[in-house]
């Protein structure tokens, strides 16, 4: 498991490793979780990431704007262990 703290970081991470799944908060240091999710699938032609959303941000037009994104699921804060499990099964 690896962790970034920001965009910048998250995207120097996938240019040298291959990932199965990505949580990720919509607050960064130096953007949006949207913005990341959004760069990686502009970098990878449009395939698919499994991704997770993991947010404070918990309102219905939160979640749509997450899965117009890209993200295949949203999380709200604080996390629901037993949801993010199911979840994390789903797509793995």
């Amino acid at each position: 498991m690896q962790t970034a703290g920001n965009i910048a970081e998250a995207i120097k991470l996938t240019d040298t490793q291959h990932f199965d799944l990505l949580l990720c908060d919509l607050t960064l240091p130096d953007g949006d979780g949207c913005e990341l999710i959004e760069r990686l699938l502009a970098r990878e032609g449009g395939e698919p990431i499994k991704a997770i959303a993991v947010t404070g941000h918990a309102y219905p037009a939160d979640a749509a704007r997450t899965k117009a994104a890209g993200f295949i699921h949203h999380v709200t804060k604080p996390v629901d262990l037993s949801e993010l499990s199911k979840f994390i099964d789903d797509l793995c």
